[in-house]
């Protein structure tokens, strides 16, 4: 199992330091999207590719919000994303460049005051983080079991959790938890799969009156893995104390 050292979370100090980091991470962030976003490098094209893998949305459904979110964070670290687009300022060229190295993975959230430690249920990687806005800062204050499908990067010697990490539902995580062990010892591609759990979300969603368990079951699954290209956490390493993988 891999852990991250931190110095006590119980210090007043750094827990006014991470509200002040994520703030700074959010506006940049905010401006990057709005940068590559812009025509002609809009990211109408990745959409439909978002979609098909995780479930269709749109602005009437009351899960629009999140799934926005989650696709924003898919677009962004997306390799063509950045194509020929010239960003100006250091500051977003960096963030597209760590942007570009996230890693995504299935979370479970553990909480110790204001301080987050996600553990990757695929890996059993863990990893002390900081929320990538406060939007998901209060998501994460309120969840007590809620599994997240969350990408991570390393930004100025920390582990930013991106805005638009993506909560499965509390009931869903007894099955979610057995499905993720069922596809890593079987060799499925975890990419793929975890399209596979957001589709499951849609379906759970839509339909009221379906428990998740009979949503979130192992039929989903269509292929095996070949060669993945899931990202691993060796781009994560490389951090000081409190943002490097050990």
């Amino acid at each position: 199992m891999y852990l991250l050292s931190l110095r006590s979370p119980r210090s007043p100090a750094i827990s006014h330091r991470r509200s002040r980091r994520t703030l700074d991470f959010s506006s940049t962030y905010a401006r990057l999207l709005e940068e590559l976003g812009r025509p002609p490098h809009a990211f109408t094209s990745l959409r439909a590719s978002f979609v098909a893998r995780t479930g269709e949305y749109g602005v009437e459904d009351p899960w629009f919000d999140a799934r926005q979110r989650a696709f924003l964070d898919d677009a962004i670290t997306h390799a063509s994303v950045l194509g020929n687009v010239e960003l100006g300022d250091a500051l977003l060229v960096n963030l597209a460049s760590a942007c570009q190295r996230a890693m995504r993975g299935v979370f479970e959230v553990h909480r110790s005051g204001d301080t987050y430690m996600f553990r990757d249920a695929w890996t059993l990687a863990s990893f002390y983080i900081v929320p990538g806005d406060q939007e998901l800062a209060r998501a994460l204050s309120v969840t007590e079991q809620a599994m997240v499908d969350a990408r991570l990067l390393n930004w100025q010697n920390r582990i930013v959790v991106l805005p638009g990490a993506f909560f499965h539902p509390e009931e869903a995580t007894p099955s979610l938890s057995n499905l993720i062990a069922f596809a890593r010892e079987d060799g499925r591609d975890r990419e793929a799969c975890l399209d596979a759990f957001m589709r499951m979300e849609r379906s759970f969603r839509v339909s009221s009156r379906v428990k998740a368990a009979h949503v979130y079951r192992r039929d989903v699954f269509t292929r095996k893995a070949g060669n993945s290209p899931t990202r691993g956490f060796k781009n994560l390493r490389g951090g000081s104390s409190q943002g490097g993988a050990t």
